[in-house]
């Protein structure tokens, strides 16, 4: 479990569940691609994360952040996560409906680069 906390330095340890602080971006990606179920945040970054490696996960929006809440309700009705508020999370449930969820996979809009690209270029003239 990654608390998100890079001020600390240590880590620890509860039953079978290691708990750190911070992982670097490579050491994040790894757990990523090799996890088998992913509990996190709803967080507009996370998500992204979730779509760049094809992941589903179990997602618990941070209390009050209303775009957290509407993030992961989207997603959760298209089928590529599951959601629950934190006060009523369910893990064991949550993993049961989180096997038949599709990874999130948002197609990448191929026409972005050659218009930045356009609209940098007429920045310079």
């Amino acid at each position: 479990m990654v608390t998100g906390q890079p001020q600390k330095n240590s880590g620890r340890t509860i039953g079978n569940v290691d708990m750190v602080p911070h992982l670097t971006p490579g050491e994040l990606k790894f757990h990523f691609i090799h996890s088998n179920y992913i509990v996190c945040r709803a967080g507009h970054s996370t998500l992204m994360d979730l779509c760049a490696f094809k992941r589903s996960a179990l997602v618990i929006p941070t209390p009050g952040q209303t775009e957290q809440e509407y993030l992961a309700g989207i997603h959760a009705q298209a089928g590529n996560l599951v959601t629950f508020a934190q006060n009523k999370m369910d893990i064991a449930s949550g993993i049961k409906i989180l096997d038949g969820c599709q990874p999130l996979n948002l197609p990448v809009n191929e026409l972005i680069a050659p218009r930045i690209t356009r609209f940098l270029k007429s920045l310079k003239t």
